[in-house]
Formats: C-alpha cells, sequence, structure tokens
C-alpha cells in the first residue's frame, strides 16, 4: 500500500498540479492505472531512484522557457448594475463588449422581469477566481503556456459552474450552456514571436497607447506577437454564438521546443516509476479488472469522438442541479482558505447541512488536484466498471461477473434504472455525488468480503480501508445510512464469531467520523440535526409514515379510492417505475421480478448464501428508503444494482441445482 500511495504522489509531482491538460491527465492515468493493477517490487532502492529520476525531471522542466501569459476571464453581463467592470477594463473595451452583447440578446434587460432579476447575479470582481491559481498564484484569473479553446467548454472558465449564476429555464434570454463572457490575455516577454490566432471577436489593447483595435473574423486568422506588443492585453468577446469564439496559441519555435521537451520529461519520468516500483505483467484476477478498465475508457473515448463531451474540458452543469451547489460551494471553501478562514471552510458554506454534506468538501479538494476540469471526477468514472466487477466476484464466478459487466455497458433496458454505464456517465457530466457515493460503497463491499478467511494482516488493512469507504459514502449521501448499518452488522458478526476485538474496535472507531455531520450542526448551527435539514422536506419525505397509517385507516374503511391510498399506489409505482416513464412496462416487470429474486434469497436458503442474503437484506434496507423518500433513479440505482446482483445469482443457483451441480458453486 506505501508503494502505491508513493507512485501517485510521483505521479502528481511528474505531472505538475492542477492536472489540467488532456496529455498531462494521460501520463498520471497510466501510473494510477499500474500503481492500482500492478504488483509493488517492494524494493526500496528501486522506488528512491524512481524518486531521484521524477525530482531531476521537475529541475530540469523549472529552467525552460514557457510563454507565462496572465489571463483574466468572468462572465459577461450588460447592465447598470454591472459595474464592477470598469475597474478593470477600459470604456472603449467595454463599449464593443456592449455591441456584442446587444447583437447576440437584442439589448434584454431583466430590470421589469421579475423571475429573471431574481436569477440574475453580477460578478462581484473584473475577474473571474480560478481553481488553476491555487497552486499559483496569478495577477488576474491564471497564468497559461497554452492557449486552445473553442467553445465555452474546452475554455474552462471556473465560473462557469459559480452558485450565484444559478441559472435554469429562460433567464432573460440566456442560458448556461452559452454563458456570454469574456477573456483577456496580457502578453508576455517570452511569447514574443509566437502566433496568436482566433475565430469571432478580438479586441487588441495596445500597451503604450491604449488605443483598441477590433479584429473581427469568421474563420481562423493569426498575428504574430512582437516586441511591441508586450504588455499589451488582448481580449475575446465570447459572448456571440455565431461564430463562437475560438483562440489558439502557436508558440515559437524555442517555446515549441521547450514544450515538447517537458511533455517527454513527464513521460519518461512516469514510466520510471512504473518500471521501477511495479511489476507491469498482469495476472488473474487483475488482468481481468485491467482490461474492464481499458474497455470502458476505449468506450469514452470513442463517445468523446462522435460528440458526447465526457473527456476533458469544463461544461457549465445544469441550473437548478445539486451538482452546481455543491461545486459552487466547492469554490466558496477554496476562496476561504485562500483568505486563510479556515472556520468558514469547515462550516462548508452552511451553519447546518441543508443539501448533502460531504460532497463540497471532496470539489474542494479535488480542484487542488485537477483545478477547473472534470478530471478528477472522470477518474473515479473509469474505476465504477472495475469496483462493480470486483463486487461481482464475491459472489460469482469469472463467467458471470464478465456477464453482468456486458450487461453493465450495453443493454439499454436497464438504463433508465440506474445499472448502466450510461447512467453513471449522467450522473458524472451533471457533477452528482452518487458517482462518487455509489462506487465507495460497493468497494468498500468487495473488500470487506475478499479479506474473509485470509491473513489477519491483509484482513486488518482492507477492513480499515473498507470503514473509511464506508464514512465517505455516508458523509457524502447520508441516505445510504441504513444499507450501511445492515451490511456492518453482519460483518461485525463476523469479526466477533473469529474473536477478532481489534478489528471490532478499530471499526468502531473509524465510525465515529460519520458523527462529523451533527456535529458540524450544532457547532456552527447550534442546533442538532442529524443529517441534513432537507431530509424532512415535503419535496423529500414524499410518503411519510403518517401518510401510510391514514391509508391504512382508508383501506380499513372500505375507501378503496381514497386519497391517501391513490398517493401510496403512486409513490409505489415510481419506486418499481424510477425512470418516470409511462411506457417502461419492462423495466418495472424487470424490477418486480428482482425483489422477489430478492425475497427468494432471504426465505430459500438452498438458493442463497450468507453473503448473499447479506446482499439482499442491505438492498432491502435501502429500498425501505424509497418507501418515504422521493424515489428518483439516482437515490435508488445502489437499491436495485444489489437486488439484480442477488437475483442474477438465485436464478444462477437454481439452474445449477436443476441440472444437479454442486451448490458448492455460491460464493
Amino acid at each position: 500500500m506505501i508503494y502505491r500511495g508513493l507512485a501517485v504522489l510521483f505521479a502528481f509531482a511528474a505531472v505538475g498540479l492542477p492536472i489540467v491538460e488532456l496529455y498531462d491527465f494521460a501520463i498520471f492515468g497510466i501510473t494510477l492505472f499500474f500503481a492500482v493493477f500492478g504488483v509493488p517490487l517492494g524494493n526500496p532502492r528501486k522506488c528512491i531512484a524512481a524518486g531521484m529520476v521524477v525530482a531531476v525531471t521537475l529541475v530540469v522542466s523549472h529552467f525552460l522557457p514557457r510563454a507565462a501569459i496572465e489571463e483574466g476571464h468572468n462572465l459577461y453581463l450588460k447592465s447598470e448594475q454591472a459595474t464592477v467592470y470598469r475597474e478593470a477594463l477600459s470604456a472603449a473595451v467595454l463599449a464593443q463588449l456592449d455591441i456584442e452583447f446587444d447583437r447576440q440578446y437584442g439589448g434584454i434587460s431583466c430590470e421589469n422581469e421579475k423571475k429573471c432579476r431574481q436569477r440574475r447575479r453580477y460578478p462581484s470582481k473584473p475577474f473571474a477566481f480560478s481553481s488553476d491559481s491555487i497552486l499559483h498564484p496569478a495577477r488576474y484569473s491564471r497564468v497559461v503556456d497554452r492557449i486552445d479553446f473553442d467553445d465555452l467548454s474546452s475554455f474552462r472558465g471556473g465560473f462557469v459552474n459559480d452558485k450565484i449564476y444559478n441559472w435554469y429555464g429562460s433567464a432573460g434570454g440566456l442560458s448556461r450552456e452559452q454563458m456570454p463572457f469574456f477573456v483577456m490575455y496580457e502578453l508576455s516577454l517570452a511569447s514574443v514571436g509566437s502566433a496568436l490566432c482566433w475565430r469571432g471577436v478580438l479586441l487588441w489593447e495596445a500597451a503604450s497607447s491604449g488605443v483598441v483595435e477590433r479584429l473581427e473574423r469568421d474563420d481562423w486568422d493569426c498575428r504574430t506577437i512582437d516586441g511591441g506588443d508586450v504588455g499589451s492585453r488582448v481580449f475575446g468577446a465570447g459572448i456571440r454564438h455565431q461564430p463562437a469564439l475560438a483562440i489558439r496559441l502557436d508558440l515559437a519555435p524555442q517555446l515549441l521546443l521547450a514544450a515538447v521537451a517537458i511533455d517527454l520529461l513527464k513521460a519518461m519520468a512516469a514510466l520510471a516509476v512504473i518500471l521501477l516500483m511495479f511489476d507491469t505483467k498482469l495476472v488473474g484476477e487483475r488482468r481481468r479488472a485491467a482490461s474492464i478498465v481499458l474497455g470502458f475508457a476505449a468506450v469514452l473515448v470513442a463517445l468523446d469522438i462522435w460528440g458526447v463531451q465526457v473527456i476533458g474540458g469544463w461544461w457549465p452543469y445544469s441550473g437548478g442541479n445539486d451538482g452546481l451547489t455543491h461545486e459552487g460551494y466547492g469554490r466558496f471553501m477554496i476562496l476561504a482558505a485562500l483568505r486563510g478562514d479556515w472556520a468558514e471552510v469547515l462550516r462548508g458554506n452552511e451553519s447546518v447541512f441543508y443539501f448533502m454534506p460531504g460532497f463540497r468538501y471532496v470539489r474542494a479538494l479535488g480542484s487542488v488536484f485537477f483545478g477547473d476540469t472534470s478530471f478528477g471526477l472522470l477518474t473515479v468514472l473509469l474505476a465504477v466498471p472495475a469496483v462493480l466487477y470486483g463486487l461481482f466476484r464475491t459472489v460469482l464466478p469469472i463467467r458471470g461477473s464478465i456477464i453482468l459487466i456486458a450487461l453493465f455497458l450495453v443493454v439499454p433496458i436497464f438504463s433508465p434504472f440506474g445499472f448502466s454505464f450510461a447512467a453513471y456517465i449522467d450522473l458524472y457530466r451533471k457533477g452528482l455525488v452518487e458517482i462518487l457515493a455509489f462506487p465507495a460503497f460497493f468497494l468498500a463491499i468487495a473488500l470487506y468480503l475478499n479479506v474473509i478467511d485470509r491473513d489477519a494482516g491483509k484482513m486488518m488493512r482492507n477492513t480499515i480501508a473498507a470503514n473509511l469507504l464506508l464514512v465517505l459514502a455516508v458523509v457524502i449521501r447520508p441516505d445510504l445510512a441504513p444499507g450501511v448499518a445492515v451490511f456492518l452488522i453482519g460483518y461485525f458478526l463476523f469479526l466477533a464469531a473469529q474473536q477478532h476485538r481489534r478489528g471490532l474496535v478499530l471499526s468502531a472507531v473509524v465510525f465515529l467520523l460519520a458523527l462529523l455531520v451533527p456535529l458540524h450542526n450544532y457547532h456552527f448551527g447550534g442546533v442538532f440535526v442529524p443529517i441534513t435539514r432537507s431530509a424532512m422536506i415535503s419535496a423529500n419525505l414524499q410518503a411519510p409514515p403518517s401518510l401510510y397509517i391514514a391509508a391504512i385507516g382508508e383501506l380499513f374503511r372500505g375507501e378503496l379510492g381514497g386519497t391517501n391510498l391513490e398517493r401510496i399506489e403512486e409513490h409505489l409505482f415510481r419506486i418499481l417505475n424510477i425512470s418516470g416513464s409511462s411506457d417502461s412496462w419492462k423495466g418495472t416487470i424487470l424490477n418486480a421480478v428482482a425483489l422477489i429474486g430478492v425475497a427468494v434469497a432471504l426465505v430459500v436458503p438452498r438458493l442463497s448464501s450468507v453473503r448473499i442474503r447479506l446482499f439482499a437484506m442491505t438492498a432491502v434496507a435501502q429500498l425501505i428508503v424509497l418507501l418515504f423518500w422521493y424515489p428518483n433513479r439516482r437515490h435508488a440505482m445502489l437499491a436495485w444494482t444489489l437486488s439484480y446482483l442477488v437475483s442474477a445469482v438465485v436464478i444462477r443457483q437454481a439452474w445449477l441445482l436443476r441440472r444437479r451441480r454442486p451448490v458448492a458453486a455460491v460464493r
């Protein structure tokens, strides 16, 4: 474990933080791949040698020339209230940006539209904060060595997911998918000889005279940066939709050679870490799990090529979406940390949690490593298939596990109910908490079950790791607590039967971390709230116990058409039909069959095992949550995944018994 952790640290050091370029992420990803699936050589001397190679490449890279161009960017809204731009932008530049805004939006105004005015927020500073600058302070938003974007997503402006711009529907003609923005580059001495290429509207503000030259192109054009341009500010107007603003920096020969050298040094450092620290020959389960990850990575690449953006970039999350809230809170926390206000960081922007507690902290930490990109969540997404394969292997043979993984990838009937890679891609693209909570839960279960009947040392390490993962899952998605509790009771009974007192005590201590949520609420808010304030609102608690009691009363009175009975009937149907589609009868039947499989696993021991019954009880615990709370697809994905797995094992076991094969085939 120590060697794997060191390899990951070396990978971060080799490519540099934050990782914002696709090439750097690929280098990091390859190193992480072998750190996870490779077998550590365990040679301290080779480990030190790998560290020295990384250190040498860092020193050499530091002295190579870079463009080092100061960049400033922000959302642009024309309004009498948006006075903050005047602090840093000249009147001539503002006049040109206003012209672009009027051309696209026809001079729209929120002043007389209440709905729009409530949603419209204006920047508080002329230039937005970028997470790229956390470890590399910038004068404006960030410092860039390369420029290459052709839309809002590839531009990676951190402001797009600021919570104050939580627009949805119609907000004065604006949409989050095409937020109007501007970017400014202050040309550096090192950039002389390079060429700035663009499509759209460019405003070239001379450093000496302050004269603004408007350069508008419908197709690509380039302008070489000369000595007289040093200090000049070049503005790009990303306001009009057609042609969309696109800017590229063609590096001067010396900068291009330095950039190639830096990229080669990163690759050499990563290769040294892999070859010196790991046996790269993958065998057995590691090879199969690694192949699954590579296969799903290829699918993501293909989707990206076909136009479904899943790799790189930083797209605006949907307005009114929880993903925007978590990311926005994470950005607030980063700004508080940079101010040194650590109390505000711990408060997490809420004195008493209303939204899911822990994910905002994850997003804030991820910004340190991955800046304004989706690479952190992309790493989790790529791990999902391998995690599920590990979970399946705890109760199924190789062939059965591979069949389920194939169904997870290609069978569309499962997609509306969350058992599909497409569903996880959707979670990833929306930045929702379940993209991390569910894999953490599944990986914890796999770690618990894979150490039973193995050596005490490995059992202890895996138990600690699994405990931490379950704490993470509960803290970022508290409604997983019932399933976690049921599974842990079963596992703790196993530890007690094995007289593993140390494991019991340590597990109990680790799970005290889950008390941080109510402790936060009491410390900052002065009230005792176990989870979140939103847990009991009617929009979430849609079928409270009182509704069931009232429905039972109507049933006894013979009021079969009673309002409460109808509400319960609709709620139960939504649990089976979480896709929300009126014509998804196939999926509804599928879920009904899965429930039958869970019931059979619990009452017919011949068709299950202790593990499967534990899985079934965990699924039931999460399904009980759905009986009361809003049965959204993403809330139900974990319960149905476990139910499908239990049903698959029950069906397989029944088939084996019918063919008179040994029942020992069930793990």
